[in-house]
């Protein structure tokens, strides 16, 4: 494609837009079952780095089309989720879904946070403390226990 520009995008209301706002890409990525978490190999763009060979005002290009950044497909009106946890892609036609998804996600994370901090252990949470016993692992209560010796 030589150059083409698509003058009419379909992009999500402000409403949906400001909705995804206080949940981050952690709790999002996970109502949409772990999908669209662009890689984390971009690296930083430093000043004084050379990334163009500088602008040409007569080059065609093009503007409104897909693009695959970070081993994720973007389309024109998807929403992009980023924080501290990463950058996410959530495509337009799973917006809604997406949202619909993360006030669970939002209460199963809330209820977590109590229990761990109540002294329940992740791997209990998750189920595996049967599993790893099976593979060897041991529970102690003080490190005194590692040796044999109590104290």
């Amino acid at each position: 494609m030589i150059g083409t520009i698509v003058r009419n995008v379909v992009r999500p209301p402000r409403d949906q837009l400001d909705a995804f706002v206080p949940l981050g890409v952690a709790t999002v990525h996970e109502a949409m079952g772990r999908r669209g978490l662009m890689a984390s190999r971009l690296r930083p763009i430093y000043p004084g780095a050379a990334i163009a060979g500088g602008t040409v005002k007569e080059t065609l290009g093009t503007v409104n089309l897909p693009i695959v950044c970070a081993g994720q497909l973007v389309h024109p009106g998807d929403v992009i989720v980023a924080d501290d946890d990463g950058v996410l892609v959530v495509p337009r036609q799973e917006i809604e879904s997406a949202l619909a998804a993360s006030p669970a996600r939002v209460e199963k994370e809330s209820a977590m946070r109590v229990r761990l901090a109540a002294g329940e252990f992740s791997t209990d949470l998750a189920g595996l403390r049967e599993r790893f016993v099976q593979k060897g692992l041991r529970f102690v209560d003080n490190a005194s226990e590692i040796h044999g010796k109590k104290g």
